[in-house]
């Protein structure tokens, strides 16, 4: 979901979910079920999408100051190749912060990653990053585009209202294998379906008209839609396909799963998954965010 304005839809489908909780029967504990030498044996590369939840400095109430450690784990444990973040927001007001927090804190407790899809705020939003391992993989370009009738201009309002939502891209390269592929980073309006529709259609453009159209792409992130939506239907095109997930990936920070994953993995054809796995599950005793980490590995076809 999406920014400080999301609370109160929140708060309300919490006390519905609360209402109904003893009715539910919870996933406990979904991991990637492959061991690591059986996983290295069959994929080439693997990739996390995460929001994290913004956090707001002063008076806090995300539990940042706790969940931080749970991050850390859990990045450490799944080690993936490639973190794609959504909503890492220092959120101070106004257009942009200069600060990003949590991107500081993961890149000092979490070793051997570089930052993409990052720049200076005013010109490029910092709030969407995506991670890759220096040992893995090179930066051969980056850039975003708003969800606007101005993608290109940074901070551009949405069709119809609400906060700024945006994509961000990289395209990295393998160091060993010298095999390039884009990685599109996504967090579409949690309460404007219109703004959804357009934003899948413009998703759709930036991917077919990507520098080198047969460059493997991968489109991760919180689309705020279920997977049989009108929203994924736009996108699930004769070029991309979505990886099947099982699973609520949104859970109000308490566990509490209503509802499918409304975050989402799809790749074009040059990549074969090998694994998915919505991440249901607490480190240190704590969840790292209101949403699972969603994990997945591809092989090279």
């Amino acid at each position: 979901m999406n920014r400080h304005s999301s609370e109160a839809s929140r708060n309300h489908l919490l006390l519905a979910a609360l209402v109904i909780a003893t009715a539910l029967s919870f996933s406990s504990c979904s991991s990637p079920g492959f061991s690591d030498e059986e996983s290295g044996s069959l994929a080439d590369f693997d990739i996390v999408s995460l929001n994290i939840h913004y956090l707001v400095p002063n008076g806090d109430k995300t539990g940042w100051s706790d969940r931080r450690f749970a991050l850390s784990a859990a990045l450490t444990e799944l080690d993936p190749d490639i973190i794609a973040f959504q909503e890492m927001e220092t959120f101070e007001r106004g257009h942009f912060s200069s600060r990003n927090i949590q991107l500081d804190w993961v890149m000092s407790t979490v070793g051997g990653y570089e930052v993409g899809a990052y720049g200076r705020p005013e010109l490029f939003p910092i709030t969407q990053p995506i991670l890759y391992k220096a040992d893995r993989f090179t930066l051969s370009d980056q850039g975003f585009f708003f969800f606007s009738d101005e993608p290109d201009t940074p901070y551009s309002r949405p069709w119809r209202g609400n906060w700024p939502a945006f994509a961000t891209w990289v395209l990295l390269e393998d160091v060993e294998t010298e095999q390039a592929v884009y990685v599109f980073n996504i967090h579409l309006d949690a309460f404007s379906r219109g703004n959804r529709t357009r934003g899948a259609a413009l998703i759709q453009d930036r991917v077919d008209s990507r520098r080198d159209y047969n460059t493997p792409a991968i489109v991760v992130g919180d689309f705020n839609a279920m997977r049989r939506s009108r929203i994924m239907s736009i996108l699930a095109d004769e070029q991309l396909s979505p990886v099947r997930l099982k699973g609520s990936s949104y859970h109000f920070g308490k566990g509490i799963n209503l509802y499918g994953s409304i975050d989402h993995v799809l790749h074009t054809s040059a990549l074969t998954p090998v694994e998915a796995v919505v991440v249901q599950k607490k480190w240190k005793g704590e969840w790292p965010s209101d949403h699972y980490p969603v994990f997945t590995s591809f092989r090279w076809r």
